[in-house]
Formats: structure tokens, sequence, C-alpha cells
């Protein structure tokens, strides 16, 4: 299939795509700068550029499309439009696609395919936040253990496309550090990043270690076509006046029947502030109630980054059913007809912050924003008259100095320069505007910092490096909160949040979390104790999940979050059937539906894994590691310890090792016995023993295939059982097998001599995992797997055992 074709099949149009569009196809998958005018569908290039070359050439493309977003609510309507597009190819089954949105961990019950299944092609679609903390090994949202794996799948076998990167501050400039790295420590697979912006050049994306962006597209004949392409949506006038004030009163004498008006200021609270004065202006009462139903007042609706997923959602889809109505178009929606009824009879007017200024494909009348820095104008005039079809009306109101947070005095200097002497602003009319270059990073990640990340145990003070910095800008800091009905003293036994209860919160400032558990209460999860525990407010970080009760407030369904205790949520959730992930427990490793021999789950996990390493035409060394390990990876739980604990119903089954079983958790645990802690030490003596094929790659991934047990054995697993106990699994330990390594911290195998040295028989763990991973600045050549390498083979051993754990078997009924 041509993609001209391909194009029109996936968009249910007759419309040719654009030259660049076809360009962009035509050629193999490389890193680009995309530098498209806002409404020449960036977003509709890349993800069908991207299945068309998987179609055309899967040997040479990445099969995992990672689209990074700079805020939280476009992520569901790209992965819905991604979805329809694969719909109308008749892909859907083929190439599934993951919304990343926090509370839904990718190790659930639901094992996305993602995971289980790398060899697969899928696409992700995820915020900033959430898939560069992922890449950087510390991914928020999620448990401590789903790290290595997303970490591992998201730096091999991607292509990442960045979509509005002007709006990503300290994130894109550490997308750019790690495409330096990668050059650095290699990869398994080749990893590819657009950097996709309607205002942007290439020599804004240059770091400290970066130097060599690629090069811009489209240029030349390619972009003087695509412009004479675009038409209307190129040329279409959008005139342009400044407003002395933004008030009610100035925004009601934009507004009529079926109009679409939006106006967008800079702050959470100036837009709910101006929000509720268009409420009251509306509504009046007596007399002026009946006026105001007479002149037909607009409705109002209120958006921004601080709702929870389930009301952001409504209100986008609202949003976008609301200006397809007022355009004239058909929609199959679930949104109320009465209301969209009400909007084409009284017009509608949006109050909104940042959140609609990328990728929210609406076509307004009327556009009303506060000054900002040029690149958010630009992405803001994007919104108005689309199509280039409407009568449009664009106003510009100033921001005093004091008043410009979130953003600098000076960004919005340069931008109050260049809008003083427009009068238009058309994508052509802005296009002869020269573009005032970024501010730097304030932070910017090194390769040291980088290395470091790879030890995802916790550090000497119980905690974990804050990425916060490297994410977003230093006064962009926010938390996950959820809320539950909760009865005194029943905290403790509250699940997991699921995605749609999860609210993004300010940690510092007047209206922050900071402040608010301050004054009331909030509790976080406590992975060692498996509970939920009080939280401090000195001791929440960026990134963390916290849960709130209801009783306590914050947040109003209509308003948000507001950080006030009377405002209290009518809808809580009741989250997840588990709690959240554990550093010790062992729980999801041995819960099944059936009993499952250990021999058996050995013998599949390895299928699983010989097939995935085929489909993705592993080098031989890695492959029979990877095979090696799977084969090894549960022999721990043949422990007489771990065997020992199983409920004693296995007496109405024959006898044997069993690595999984129907039930309740069993109480009789030893606290902190990890099985692949086990398994580890049983395997490196069949390394130092020169048993079989073993390699330290091979013991590694034993040890890390739950990614609990890593860089540091023994310690958060609170040690392994002593060697006075004896193993035995027929075809894998001889009878009366001892575990022998030494257990504080996996130190090498040593003893005495007779003329009084010592033989050390084998690397410690520490130098074991540091031979793999390498030093944080590889000499040439090294024969070190690396960051990258390593992570990734971890990933696809969790992958296999994940896929035969989700098999069925009928061994025993």
């Amino acid at each position: 299939m041509e993609f001209s074709d391909l194009f029109r099949r996936a968009m249910g149009a007759a419309d040719a795509p654009y030259t660049y569009q076809r360009t962009l196809a035509s050629e193999p998958i490389r890193d680009r700068v995309l530098c498209v005018p806002t409404g020449g569908g960036k977003t509709a290039a890349a993800i069908l550029a991207w299945i068309y070359r998987l179609q055309l050439d899967a040997a040479h493309t990445p099969r995992r499309l990672v689209y990074v977003l700079p805020m939280r609510a476009l992520v569901q309507q790209t992965a819905r439009d991604a979805k329809k597009w694969l719909s109308n190819l008749g892909l859907a089954e083929e190439i599934p696609v993951w919304p990343l949105l926090g509370g839904d961990p990718e190790l659930s019950k639901r094992q996305r395919t993602w995971i289980t299944q790398p060899e697969q092609a899928c696409i992700l679609v995820g915020t900033l936040d959430l898939i560069l903390s992922a890449a950087l090994n510390r991914g928020y949202a999620m448990s401590r253990s789903a790290w290595p794996t997303a970490f591992g799948l998201l730096s091999n076998d991607a292509l990442f496309v960045l979509d509005e990167t002007q709006l990503m501050g300290n994130g894109c400039a550490s997308f750019a550090q790690l495409a330096h790295f990668r050059t650095v420590f290699g990869t398994a697979r080749p990893v590819h990043t657009w950097w996709m912006s309607a205002t942007q050049e290439r020599a804004w994306l240059k770091t400290v270690d970066y130097q060599e962006p690629p090069v811009m597209f489209p240029e030349g004949d390619v972009r003087e076509k695509t412009l004479k392409e675009l038409g209307r949506r190129w040329t279409g006038a959008k005139p342009l006046k400044r407003l002395k004030a933004l008030a009610a009163g100035d925004v009601l004498t934009q507004t009529g029947p079926g109009r679409l008006t939006l106006v967008v200021r800079n702050t959470v609270s100036r837009a709910r502030d101006l929000a509720d004065e268009l409420e009251r202006a509306g509504a009046g009462t007596g007399k002026k109630r009946k006026q105001a139903e007479a002149t037909a007042r607009p409705l109002v609706m209120l958006m921004h980054s601080r709702f929870r997923v389930r009301e952001r959602e409504r209100l986008f889809r609202q949003l976008v059913d609301a200006d397809a109505v007022l355009r004239g178009k058909v929609v199959d929606t679930t949104t109320d007809t009465a209301w969209l009824d009400e909007v084409k009879k009284r017009g509608l007017v949006v109050v909104a912050t940042q959140v609609v200024e990328a990728g929210l494909d609406i076509s307004a009348d009327v556009l009303i924003s506060e000054l900002a820095p040029w690149s958010s104008m630009v992405q803001r005039f994007g919104r108005l008259n689309r199509e280039g079809r409407q009568a449009a009306s664009a106003f510009w109101v100033d921001v005093k100095d004091r008043d410009s947070a979130p953003y600098g005095p000076e960004d919005l200097r340069a931008a109050r320069q260049r809008l003083a002497d427009l009068v238009d602003v058309s994508p052509e009319s802005l296009a002869k505007v020269e573009l005032p270059a970024p501010e730097p990073p304030d932070t910017v990640i090194r390769q040291h910092d980088f290395h470091a990340l790879f030890s995802t145990e916790r550090d000497l003070a119980g905690g974990f490096t804050d990425i916060s910095a490297f994410l977003r800008d230093v006064d962009e800091r926010d938390v996950f909160v959820f809320w539950r009905a909760l009865k005194k003293g029943q905290w403790w036994e509250q699940s997991a949040p699921t995605a749609e209860e999860l609210c993004h919160v300010p940690l510092y400032g007047e209206h922050g979390l900071q402040e608010f558990v301050r004054r009331t209460q909030g509790w976080c999860w406590d992975a060692a104790r498996r509970e939920w525990r009080f939280v401090q407010a000195s001791t929440l970080t960026p990134g963390m999940t916290v849960m709130l009760s209801q009783a306590g407030g914050g947040y109003t369904e209509a308003a948000g979050w507001t950080g006030r205790e009377g405002d209290r949520p009518e809808w809580v959730g009741e989250g997840e059937e588990e709690t959240p992930d554990s550093d010790s427990g062992e729980r999801k490793s041995i819960q099944d539906q059936q009993w499952k021999p250990l021999v058996d789950h050995l013998w599949e996990v390895e299928a699983a894994a010989t097939h995935i390493a085929g489909r993705l035409n592993l080098p031989e060394e890695y492959s029979k590691a990877l095979r090696m390990a799977a084969s090894w990876h549960d022999v721990g739980k043949a422990h007489p310890q771990w065997q020992g604990a199983i409920p004693g119903e296995v007496a109405k089954y024959e006898p044997g090792v069993w690595a999984k079983f129907p039930g309740r958790w069993p109480s009789r645990f030893r606290p902190g016995l990890r099985h692949e802690e086990v398994s580890a030490m049983l395997a490196y003596q069949q390394l130092l023993a020169g048993k079989g094929e073993w390699t330290a790659l091979a013991v590694y991934l034993v040890a890390s295939h739950h990614g609990k047990v890593r860089t540091a054995l023994g310690v958060q697993a609170g040690g392994a059982p002593g060697g006075d106990e004896e193993i035995s699994l027929p075809g894998w330990l001889d009878e009366g097998t001892r575990v022998e390594a030494d257990l504080a911290g996996f130190a090498p195998a040593a003893h005495w001599l007779e003329d009084g040295d010592v033989e050390v028989r084998g690397p410690s763990w520490t130098d074991l995992v540091q031979g793999l991973l390498g030093p944080d600045e590889p000499e040439p050549g090294s024969k070190a797997l690396g960051p990258f390498r390593l992570a990734y083979l971890e990933a696809l051993l969790r992958a296999a055992d994940a896929a035969a754990s989700a098999g069925k078997d009928s061994t025993h009924g």
C-alpha cells in the first residue's frame, strides 16, 4: 500500500497527505527536528509515518512508538486518535495503543502486552513526567520494582516523538542528553528521537554533551510545497488586538450564540477566579436572572491541569464535541446532547490554562490570552480559526512583571515586543517574526548522574534520588494524590489507586500539598512495611503518590484541586484489588488460580524466553544467558523454608515442589525471604564450579527478574536463608545441595590455603554487577553491557516470566 492510500484509509477522508507527511514516511526512521505550523497535522504525520515504515521495513523500524506530550490532558485524546487510525487500517489487534497514566502501573494484574510481549509493536502515549522519569529509571507513579522494566524497554527499540518541545523545559534537555548517553553506552536495539514543534530551531536542542542535533525538516522544496498545500490553514486571517483588562464583562462582549470563545490565563487560580466571575455574571438573581436568560448568556467551562483523570477526560471530551457541533459536524458521542444543544443556542466560553496549548484540535471563534512566552502565544493562536474559514478575533492582555509566574519576566518582555506591532496572527504572519531564543535549562543531567540511577535500591537515607529537576523547571514540582472515604483506622487496608482517581497537585506554594498536609493528614505507601503510613509534609518529594481522606477535602469536581479543607470530592474510587507493590512480599510471584509444579514453570519460562529471543533476533551471547536464567530463575522456590510455608491443602495433591498455588496469602513466610536471591546464590555456585554454560550475565538476570534484587544483594531482601538446609530439585540440583555463598552482601567464596594464603574463587556481587554495567566513563572498545543493554535483558526475562505465568495449565485440574 502506498503511503497516500494508507493515510486516506486511516483518516477516513479523501484528502491526500501533505508533501512533508509523504516525505517523512518515505525515508527510514532516523533522528529528526520537525518544524511544522500549528494545524499542519504533526500528530498524524508522526504516527502514520511510523505505522507505514513498520509495514514496509519492520527490520529497521523501532517496535515501540513512544509519543511524549507536555501536558497530561492530551494523552487520552492522542491515544484515541491512534486507535481510530489503526482500527481503520485493520491493525488494532496487531499494534495495541497504551496510554501511560499514573495509577495504572505497567506491571499490574492486567499484564499489559508492551511489558509481556516486548517483541510486539505498540504505541505508548504519555506525559513528559511519566515517560521521562521512566526513561531515567525512576518511573513516577510506578512501584520501585517496575522501574527497571520500563527503563529497559524505553531505552531500546523505540522511537520517541516529543510533541511541542518548546513546552518541555528541562525535560527537552534531558531527552537530548539521553540521546548522547545512548551513543556512549550503546543499546541492544536502535533508539531514535523526533523533536516536533511549530516554534523551534535546531541549535536550541544543543546541550553540554549533545552538540549535533539532527537537521531541520521539512526544508527547501518540501517545505514550500507543504505551505502551499496548507492553503487557508497557513494564510487564514486572525486579526489581533490588545485588551486593556480581562474581566467577565470584557469576555462577554466577545461571546454569542453558536460561538466558541477561548480564554487562556497563565495560572490555575486566575483561571478559576475568572470562571467564577463569569458564572456569577451569567446567573443573576430575580429580574437579573430573567434578563440573563433572555440574553442567552453563554455556558462556561473551566479547564486546567489540576483535575483528576476522571473529570479531566470528561471536560476535554465535552470541549471537542462542542467544537465539532459548532462547526456543523456530526458527532457520535456520549456527551449530553441537551448540553450540546445549549452550546449551539448560547455559545460556550472556555476558561483554561496552558492545557489547551498543544495538540488540542479545536477551532475557536475568539481567543483571548494573557501575555505568555512567544512559543506559548503561537500555540494559543493555533487554537483559533484552525482551518482558516471562520470570522476570527484574537486579543491579548498584558501581564505585569510581578504577576509573570509561572514564567520569567524576561520571557514576557520578549513576547510583548513581538506582539506590539502585530495586527494578524495567522501562521503565515507569525512565521515572519523572529523567534526569541529560549532560556537555557536550569539543570542538565550529566553522565555520572545518569549512570548512578541504574541502582534502584534505597540510599543510606532510605530514599531515592530526586530527578524532578531533570524533568521540569525549578518551580514546577508535582505529586499525585487520590481520595478515599476513610473511617478511623482504615487507612492501612486501602488498595492501590486507579488512573482515574489520581490528580496532579503542586507540591509547593500557597495551595500546594505540602501546606495542605501540614493542616490535615496524608498517607504514603511504605513498600518495606507493606502498609500505608502517615506522611510528614517535610518528607514529601516530587512524583510521590499520596492518599488523602475525603473528609479532609481539597477538591471539587467543578473546580479541581483547591487545597481548601472545606472542598470535598463527591466521588472517591475503590482502587485496585491489590495494595501497591512491595519490596519484600512474594504474593504476586506465587498466587495463581491453579497449582503449578516448579519444574513445569521453569520449562515454560525458558520456552517463552527462547521465543522472545528468536523474534528479536538477539545475539547468541544474550540469547544463551537469557535462556539459562529463564530455566533457573525460580529454583530458589525449592528451598524448604519456601515450600514449608505453602498452605496445608498441598497434601490433597501429589507430592511435589510447587512454583504457584491458589488460595490466600500464606502467613508463614519467613520475613525477608526472596526466592530469586536464593536462586542467584545457587546459580553463582554453579558459575564458580564451572558447571553448565553459566555466565555473570545469566546469574545477574536470575537475581533481578522481579526488579527487587539487583545491585545490592541481601540488603533490601533482608538476607537469604542460612546454609544448613538442603535443597533438591531433580534435573537442576543434586540431592542435598546447600546455599554456600556468603550471605553478607554476597561476598566472594574464599578459603585458606596450606601456606596461609587466601584463594578467592569468584567476584563479589558488587564486582559482578559493575563488570556488567561498566564505569560511568567507559573506555573505547569496552565489553561491558552498559545500563541500556543490561536493563533491556532484565526486561526480556521478566516478560518471559509474566507471559508464562499468564498461560493456562491443566496439570492439576
